[in-house]
């Protein structure tokens, strides 16, 4: 153990020495690394410095940036919070606003209603043609797409107020309206509340309506009864203060318009209306001849037969011939047969047949000539009224066709002839055929008697030659 103990002494020492033998013969360039590590130690120093004062300052701002994000968190807090207070007056406000919206529309509704039935209450009115100039505003008011302001308003609450005033105040005055004839008069005018109008002019008084189309009075084409007629002239004229007024809302004026007799429709028809009537009464004339000689050889055919039989059998036959002498059709044709009863038999049937034929023209008269009357008739009526609607066509060009009511006025009065056509026609036709199927059925009544009388005639002349010649 001692030897290895000397071994490592000496390993140990020649260890040692050798070093310093390096290090000796080295000393020159240790000198220069040791410069050089003083150098990288003092520049790693100061850098670890500089990094070190970078880290300071980074740690610094960073602080900084930390206070400064804090403090934007908490300012976007406040205004988060202010926006959420904000949103939430938007909403409100958005509510109050639809709300108001809503009243603004509803309002709008109101005063449009309030616009048009106020429009249609005065265009209704028979003041309208007098005072349509300062109730223009209506219908600006209709024509506007705006929605409606305080503005108008209180326009509509003016001229409410004014139709009401005006309503309420009898005026009499000056003007022109469109008479029973269409065209322009002039005369006093007379308005009493909404529904109450009339005019007087000369000898003539009436009643007016409004036409909303043309916005003129117009009269109706009826006038009223005298006692009206009087106390409106009384009242144009100053002298009289009480009328009858209409309460009902206008439909009592308005069945003036409706009222009218035979007499009115004739004298509305037009120049067609006298040959129709004309027409009516050659036809009257005529059916009353034609049924009073019906009446007058109405006899009982049977009867005369019987009495003639008897007679025949007796051998009488003047006293047959005697029976026979009455104005009767009958009568005449079996009269003839019995007074050339001493003919051969083609001669006596041809006397009977010429008897029958001219007693048959007889009945015949005048009923070509209704026939064609009968016909005449309805044609003059269209004819008329193809004339009334060419006139009516005409007024509707200048007033145009806006008032239904006076389109249908001039329509009716043009078919007012093709009314008379057809009831003059209907009778005539009627009678005609009355007339030909009565004077048929007697024509051949007579021709069967006559027929009868014959072969009397003949049966007795065979049996007993001598009584027919006596």
């Amino acid at each position: 153990m001692n030897k290895a103990l000397s071994i490592c002494v000496f390993l140990a020492a020649c260890l040692m020495i050798s070093p310093v033998m390096v290090l000796a013969d080295q000393d020159t360039p240790l000198v220069n690394a040791d410069q050089h590590r003083k150098a990288a130690l003092e520049e790693y120093q100061d850098t670890l410095y500089r990094i070190g004062l970078e880290r300071d300052r980074l740690k610094a701002q960073l602080k900084h940036h930390d206070s400064t994000l804090i403090h934007i968190q908490a300012e976007n807090s406040k205004l988060q919070a202010e926006l959420d207070g904000l949103m939430a007056k938007a909403s409100s406000l958005q509510k109050v606003e639809t709300g108001v919206k809503e009243d603004a529309n509803d309002l709008a509704v109101i005063v449009r209603i309030m616009q048009k039935d106020l429009t249609e209450a005065i265009k209704t009115s028979s003041l309208y043609p007098i005072y349509r100039n300062e109730f223009s505003r209506l219908d600006e008011m209709g024509q506007s797409v705006e929605v409606a302001g305080i503005n108008d308003i209180n326009s509509l609450t003016d001229l409410a107020f004014r139709v009401i005033e005006l309503e309420s105040t009898p005026l009499v005055k000056d003007g022109a309206f469109v008479g029973r004839d269409g065209t322009l008069a002039q005369g006093n005018i007379i308005t009493l509340g909404r529904f109450f109008s009339a005019y007087v002019t000369g000898n003539e008084a009436g009643f007016l309506w409004p036409s909303e189309s043309t916005g003129q009075m117009v009269a109706y084409t009826s006038l009223p009864d005298r006692a009206t007629g009087v106390a409106l002239k009384g009242l144009a004229s100053g002298a009289a203060d009480v009328v009858s007024l209409d309460l009902s809302g206008g439909a009592a004026t308005a069945r003036y318009a409706k009222k009218s007799g035979m007499a009115d429709k004739i004298r509305d028809g037009g120049p067609l209306v006298w040959p129709i009537l004309a027409i009516g009464l050659v036809a009257l004339l005529m059916i009353l001849e034609r049924l009073l000689v019906i009446m007058k050889g109405y006899t009982d055919s049977d009867k005369t037969m019987v009495n003639i039989e008897k007679l025949s059998g007796d051998a009488r036959w003047d006293h047959a011939a005697e029976m026979l002498k009455a104005d009767k059709q009958l009568h005449r044709v079996l009269l003839g047969a019995i007074l050339n009863r001493n003919e051969d038999k083609e001669s006596l049937e041809t006397l009977v047949h010429e008897a029958i034929i001219r007693e048959g023209r007889y009945f015949e008269r005048y009923l070509p000539t209704l026939s064609v009357l009968g016909a005449i008739a309805p044609l003059l009526g269209l004819l008329g009224t193809v004339t009334g609607m060419i006139s009516t066509f005409q007024s509707i060009t200048i007033y145009g066709t806006g008032d239904p009511r006076m389109m249908a006025g001039g329509i009716s009065e043009a078919l007012i002839t093709t009314m008379l056509g057809l009831t003059v026609a209907i009778p005539i036709m009627f009678f005609h055929n009355f007339l030909s199927r009565r004077g048929f059925n007697i024509i051949d009544d007579i021709e069967e008697k006559a027929v009868t009388l014959v072969n009397m005639i003949l049966k007795d002349r065979a049996e007993s030659p001598e009584r027919i010649a006596g």
